[in-house]
């Protein structure tokens, strides 16, 4: 029974804490938004007093560039760390790791990176993930991402091992000079995030050298009830 409740305390604070970082990046996200609408209309008024044989009229598209790089840099994190508890439950392994590619979208365009996913077929049983181990897997997602160059490719493998839920994340990135390489985003922050999920589910996490250049996360997750 002490084990039920301290499994029970964990969950509870996986999904605190899943919601106090979706509440954080909202407020965040609002608030530059706010900022970023009130630059661009007062950039719109003076852009009007700049003709275009000015000599710096150049930096007015920079302008425009760096605050839509800013709107689309809150988005991007609105959507990695969204959690709605009103929407949230437990669903198939192939529906969660789909739901974690169409989630990341925008932040894979702006990377540069392609994904690609293996998941259960009609011929093999699709065990349902929770909602914390959904995002267990978006996180290990975002964080393979983040720490990607252009150009590089993302693996995602799902399947159940011995009863357990197995997702591994594989990214391949092409040989790059030091000064060329990827710049990730918080340090290890959504890779953490994912380390407290999987922990609080009772699974693993693990880091493994891939067959080439770049990286390897793979989780173990209990299984919850398998879908006939």
């Amino acid at each position: 029974m002490a084990q039920d409740d301290t499994s029970e305390q964990r969950l509870g604070e996986a999904r605190a804490t899943l919601r106090r970082m979706s509440q954080l990046t909202g407020w965040v996200a609002h608030e530059v938004n706010n900022t970023l609408g009130g630059i661009h209309t007062s950039f719109a008024l003076l852009q009007r007093l700049i003709p275009v044989d000015h000599p710096h009229h150049r930096y007015v598209g920079a302008i425009e560039r760096e605050i839509a790089r800013a709107s689309g840099l809150t988005q991007r994190l609105q959507q990695s760390y969204d959690f709605n508890e009103d929407h949230a439950g437990a669903m198939p392994l192939g529906w969660a790791i789909g739901a974690a590619v169409v989630a990341l979208k925008s932040l894979a365009i702006a990377r540069g990176v392609t994904i690609s996913s293996r998941t259960p077929d009609a011929a093999e049983s699709d065990p349902e993930v929770s909602e914390v181990g959904q995002a267990a897997v978006r996180h290990v997602l975002q964080h393979a991402i983040e720490n990607s160059a252009a150009s590089a490719e993302i693996r995602i493998d799902g399947r159940t091992e011995s009863g357990m839920i197995s997702v591994a994340v594989e990214w391949i990135t092409p040989e790059l000079p030091a000064e060329k390489q990827p710049r990730s985003g918080p340090p290890g922050f959504a890779l953490a995030l994912s380390q407290q999920l999987v922990r609080a589910l009772g699974g693993e996490l693990s880091v493994a050298p891939p067959d080439g250049p770049g990286g390897m996360i793979r989780i173990l997750l209990p299984s919850l009830t398998v879908a006939e």
